[in-house]
């Protein structure tokens, strides 16, 4: 998101995620002697994060600095920009900035939305929610999208997180199909306000194509680990193992609990991260 004046930096990923993060304003190269212009970017704890400067994307007004997440842990960033000292510019301004890097692990899903998107591109189509049962009912002959956040321990929603594996069951797949095989969610983005070649990341979405039918049909999404091959494109450490995700609503209505020893099991099953969506087309 973009900061507002006065507002800390705090950038939450997940392990194996990266972030741009645009500063703009400040000092400028000196015109007498701009060989001296800097920006620096440091680390408290450089095994946590690496940050860099995205030169082709910086201007020099703006610089844009990519964070990558390489193991759970928090570190703080610092970031200077400013003239080196010179006969024509003895005192130069210095401008520094301090932000957080939460390089956090994922806790729960939260704020799952179903939508089709309306003429215009509009994404309000959210559809009418039946009050006493939470169902969503939508258009059975649009595309239907499923949006949703994911959360860490603290609440801090993850700004990235297409370092995730997802899973996704459904209650009746006659209904909705996905649009690719993977059936994984995708993180496009959305373009900064301010400085047009950067994308803020926009919640992961999940598309899927209506098949004519009409009925109920419940969508769990949920977390099943970290993708290895994308934690091992930026050089990150694999974290520890996430719980399996729970049995959906739909199939523990189902079991038959005939002793505390199935009670447990069922419990244990409970502990992973997974969220569940009821839509009616």
């Amino acid at each position: 998101p973009e900061r507002k004046p006065g507002q800390d930096i705090e950038v939450v990923l997940a392990v194996g995620a990266r972030r741009d993060v645009v500063f703009q304003n400040g000092p400028v190269p000196w015109i007498g002697k701009p060989s001296g212009f800097y920006r620096k970017a440091k680390l408290d704890d450089e095994a946590v994060a690496e940050v860099s400067l995205v030169r082709d994307l910086s201007t020099t007004e703006a610089a844009v600095l990519r964070i990558t997440c390489l193991r759970l842990g928090n570190t703080i960033a610092l970031f200077s920009v400013g003239n080196k000292p010179s006969s024509t510019n003895s005192k130069p301004s210095i401008n520094r900035d301090r932000f957080s890097i939460v390089c956090s692990e994922p806790a729960r899903i939260s704020q799952v939305r179903a939508y089709t998107p309306m003429k215009g591109g509009s994404m309000y189509g959210s559809g009418v929610v039946d009050q006493s049962t939470g169902r969503v009912f939508l258009y059975n002959y649009r595309d239907v999208y499923v949006s949703f956040t994911v959360k860490d321990a603290e609440g801090r929603t993850m700004e990235n997180v297409t370092s995730l594996e997802f899973g996704l069951r459904m209650s009746e797949d006659s209904l909705l199909k996905c649009e690719d095989d993977a059936c994984q969610p995708r993180q496009m983005g959305k373009h900064s306000s301010t400085f047009r070649t950067v994308q803020i990341p926009a919640p992961p979405t999940i598309k899927f194509h209506p098949q004519g039918g009409r009925g109920d049909v419940d969508i769990q999404v949920s977390i099943l680990g970290y993708r290895r091959d994308v934690l091992e494109s930026v050089g990150a450490t694999v974290p520890r193992d996430i719980a399996p995700p729970p049995t959906p609503d739909w199939e523990v209505d189902d079991y038959d609990y005939e002793d505390q020893e199935e009670e447990e099991t069922m419990e244990e099953r409970r502990k992973g991260i997974g969220e569940t969506i009821e839509i009616t087309l």
